[in-house]
């Protein structure tokens, strides 16, 4: 199984590609994260949100088939 990190704050990929595992997933939202804890992060709308505020969500290939499933 794949996991991928969306970046929900500004709906789209936080990278490009997807893990191997769940917990490098969350690593990477760790590491992501603290990139912007000193300057915040800048939104896709222009607008500087503390690190923490940053929406991050773990999806695998099986989630997105059942949110396209929702959507219908």
């Amino acid at each position: 199984m794949k996991f991928q990190v969306f970046n929900a704050t500004d709906g789209i990929p936080a990278t490009p590609g997807s893990f191997t595992t769940i917990e490098r997933a969350e690593r990477f939202i760790v590491e992501f994260r603290a990139r912007f804890e000193a300057s915040g992060y800048l939104t896709s709308s222009c607008e500087r949100i503390p690190a923490s505020e940053i929406r991050l969500e773990i999806i695998t290939s099986e989630s997105k088939k059942t949110s396209k499933k929702a959507k219908v």
